[in-house]
This record gives structure tokens, sequence and C-alpha cells, in this order.
């Protein structure tokens, strides 16, 4: 058997060192060893367009066949194809796909050394594919990718023993998140987004009366002020 010492001797001879630049090389300036990078961008950020434009299509078609209200025309189905909310839909998996494999590549030739790659990536690809959504909808994914986010960096820091590990966080969590919202729903409820506001009121089986009511006070409130 090879004494370890031995191995720390092949480990650091010249011919080692050389072989393992060479392949280090290929690893590090190629992002699909087989194809190549243009290839692997391209590929990728077109799989995420098909893939996001295929479902947003079928809800599409399937909720104008279960309108009963709705006639079902060629040119109903032919305008869920290429209506704006399908195609932005789709492109919005599709360049960021695009634009996260195209920086971490172009990075790695220039400095393949650079730990930021990630973070440069995400932030251009993140910002900008978000743009190409409808006002309206950018705050639902913003605010989910958020906690999904934030959710990561709690899991990092425990990972990194920075956080005990203990199964009540979440409970913890969810308590301060219906703590603000339900603060909310009582004192503020023009804060609330709309489908938030209808959740809580059939969570809470208040009827229109409730809800005058709350109005009501609150605009008594105002007048106090």
């Amino acid at each position: 058997m090879e004494s370890p010492r031995n191995s720390i001797g092949i480990l650091n001879s010249p011919l080692f060192i050389e072989v393992d630049q060479i392949l280090q090389a290929q690893v590090i300036h190629n992002c699909d060893v087989r194809n190549g990078c243009v290839t692997n961008v391209l590929g990728g950020a077109s799989k995420s367009f098909a893939i996001a434009y295929f479902f947003k299509a079928l809800f599409g078609i399937v909720s104008l066949l279960m309108n009963k209200k709705e006639k079902k025309t060629i040119i109903g189905f032919i305008k869920i194809l290429i209506e704006s909310d399908t195609i932005r839909f789709a492109l919005f998996p599709g360049i960021y796909t695009l634009i996260q494999k195209g920086v971490i590549c172009t990075c790695r030739h220039l400095d393949h050394d650079n730990k930021s790659i990630s973070f440069i990536a995400g932030f251009l690809a993140g910002s900008i594919s978000l743009s190409i959504l409808q006002e309206n909808k950018r705050s639902n994914w913003a605010l989910y990718l958020f906690t999904r986010s934030m959710d990561t960096i709690f899991i990092s820091l425990q990972n990194k023993n920075y956080i005990p590990k203990n199964s009540y966080y979440y409970i913890i969590f969810m308590a301060l998140e219906v703590l603000i919202t339900a603060y909310s729903y009582g004192n503020e409820s023009d804060a609330l987004e709309g489908y938030m506001l209808k959740f809580y009121t059939r969570f809470g089986n208040e009827g229109r009366r409730e809800l005058d009511l709350r109005e009501c006070w609150h605009e008594m409130q105002r007048l106090k002020k």
C-alpha cells in the first residue's frame, strides 16, 4: 500500500500539476464540454421558453374550454397562443436562463476564480427578466422569490452553525407573518393586496356588514388624527 508521503509527492509532481491544469482549463472554459457554451446557453434558454409557453398556453386553452360563457372558436384558441400575456410569461424564464447562463459562461472565461459570478448572473437575469412581465404580476413573483431567498440564507446560516437548528423556527415565522397581516386586516386593510383581503374575509367568515363597520371605524380614526 502506498504511504501518504508518497501520495503527497505525486500530487506535487510537475507532471501531475501540468495534467491537472489542462483538465481544469477544459472544465472551466466549457459550460458543456460536448457542445460548448453557445449551444448550452441557447439550448437552455429555448427549453425554458418552450416549457413555460406550453403550460401557459395549455392553461389558457383549458380555461377557455371550461368557461361556459365564452364561445369556442378557432380565433379564440389562436388568440391564446399569440397573445402578449402568453409570450411574456414564456419570455420570463427564457430570458432569465439566457442571461444567467451567458453571464456565468462569459465570466468563467474572463476570471474563473471570481466567486461573485453567480451573484452577478442572478442579479442581471432576475432584474431584466422580471421587467418583461406586466407590472401587476411582478410583485407576486418578486415576493415569492424574495421569500425563497430568505429561506435559503436562513438554511445556509444553519448549515454553517451560525444559527442552531430548531424545528420551531418556522412556527415563529408563521406567527410573525400572521401578526403583521392580521394587524393590517384589522387596522389598515388598504395596505393588503386585494386577494389577501378577500382571503382573510373568507377565513374570518365576515360579511359585508362587518366590513362596512370596520371601514367606518377606520374613517373615524383618521378624522380624529
